[in-house]
């Protein structure tokens, strides 16, 4: 019988979900904050939250953030949160209103995309089309960089085994960002607009990521993007919850 190892819960509340999709999904400031508080207090460690619109950035997005973050912290300073990646040209720039929340309100994490993939959706004749998501290496380690400078722990979404690969080569070279942890983001064919990426929500898939990740001792969690993990088709009992740290 081996310790039992903490289990940290994240709640990703709203991500580009919206109202005509699932009405209950939390867009506006009061539903946000509401949203999240019901999950603190149903035991999640961090929530991840988008703003209403992702096309903000700068003090656009900030206001927008802050809105619906200030009040809560000012009543739950300790708790854990932090915002999504803007839209914008760079990796700072993606960054910008992260840093301009934290001026005003505890901020401890930051997302990082450690690499690049395609992304899109079914065109008319079924197959998908879309557009490249494009982080180069000069990006990742611009944002790193960021991270260091402002003390946020990388919060790390894993498409596709090469930004796994990267990721973990910073680790053995010293240079990953304290508290980073990385998040397997496993892909049914519906994937975030109706088409696939990366690997399918399998357990022969999360062992490969596994395997790539192999004695770096980075915390990972697991998640199903389109889809559920626990009716996946994957089996993950053996993985508890689906999260853990190999540390």
């Amino acid at each position: 019988m081996t310790d039992a190892q903490p289990v940290l819960i994240e709640a990703a509340i709203n991500g580009g979900t919206t109202k005509a999709r699932n009405p209950n999904v939390p867009i506006t400031p009061e539903e946000i904050r509401a949203d999240a508080l019901r999950c603190f207090d149903a035991g999640a460690t961090i929530v991840h939250a988008h703003n209403h619109d992702i096309r903000l950035s700068g003090e656009e997005a900030a206001r927008a953030y802050l809105d619906a973050w200030a009040p809560l912290l000012a009543e739950r300073p300790d708790v854990l949160w932090y915002p999504t990646l803007c839209v914008a040209p760079g990796p700072r720039e993606k960054l910008e209103h992260v840093r301009l929340i934290g001026e005003q309100v505890p901020v401890r994490m930051a997302a990082v995309d450690p690499g690049s993939t395609n992304l899109g959706s079914p065109g008319a004749d079924g197959l998908p089309e879309g557009n490249v998501y494009a982080n180069s290496y000069a990006d990742v380690r611009d944002a790193f960089a960021m991270c260091e400078e402002q003390g946020w722990g990388p919060q790390l979404a894993i498409y596709e085994p090469g930004f796994l690969y990267t990721t973990v080569l910073y680790q053995r070279r010293g240079k990953l960002p304290r508290g980073a942890m990385v998040k397997f983001y496993l892909s049914t064919e519906r994937g975030l607009s109706g088409a696939p990426f990366g690997l399918p929500p399998t357990t022969a898939a999360l062992d490969a990521y596994l395997d790539l990740l192999g004695d770096a001792p980075i915390p990972w969690a697991v998640s199903v993007v389109g889809g559920d993990l626990g009716r996946s088709g994957g089996n993950f009992d053996h993985f508890g919850v689906g999260c853990c740290s190999p540390a």
